[in-house]
């Protein structure tokens, strides 16, 4: 659990492996699937709705660029294909005569930037979710030690694996369920 710990605060891949030549990516693929797997077991689903975020951002990312490449390459060169794909994608692109299909790219210009909008909107909805997931201070290891004993009553082991420390997580969970669940005497 230490090395998980200090992967995440330090970010140093390369303490996933002992032997063996990894490259970075790699590394990183790596530590997404143990991030990934860690809060399937633990019930925090943190991770999967921040890496959806960041999947739509980067979705609206691409789409914008891509809508806006084909836009400028017709100003400069009518394409039938992209037309298409265009008009399919919503775009109007009056290809009538030289007058309408000037005014028609401008308008189809001026309205892949409502993309922007969205993108700026999903670039919000992740600054708000890093907000509030961010703690005050960082919990070091020591701290999550010091209170998974406490709380268990007896002393965790100084080199508990992230697997042991989670199952006394749920222990912890379900205890506190029960305890709340009870109703007080009246």
């Amino acid at each position: 659990m230490r090395t998980f710990l200090e992967i995440a605060e330090k970010q140093m891949f390369t303490l996933l492996v002992r032997r063996g030549k990894f490259t970075e990516l790699e590394l990183l693929e790596e530590w997404e699937k143990i991030i990934e797997a860690n809060s399937e077991l633990t019930g925090q689903m943190e991770y999967s709705t921040y890496k959806e975020l960041l999947i739509q951002y980067g979705q609206l990312l691409v789409e914008y660029n891509i809508d806006k490449g084909m836009l400028m390459n017709l100003l400069f060169n009518i394409d039938d294909e992209m037309i298409m794909e265009l008009q399919n994608k919503g775009y109007i692109i009056d290809t009538s005569g030289r007058a309408a299909y000037a005014q028609s790219l401008s308008n189809a210009l001026t309205r892949s930037n409502n993309l922007v909008t969205r993108i700026e909107m999903k670039v919000k909805e992740l600054e708000r979710f890093n907000n509030s997931s961010k703690m005050d201070q960082p919990v070091t290891y020591e701290q999550l030690i010091a209170q998974c004993s406490a709380a268990l009553g007896f002393s965790v082991p100084d080199n508990i694996t992230l697997a042991a420390f989670n199952e006394y997580q749920r222990i912890l969970k379900r205890r506190n369920n029960r305890h709340s669940s009870q109703k007080p005497i009246e």
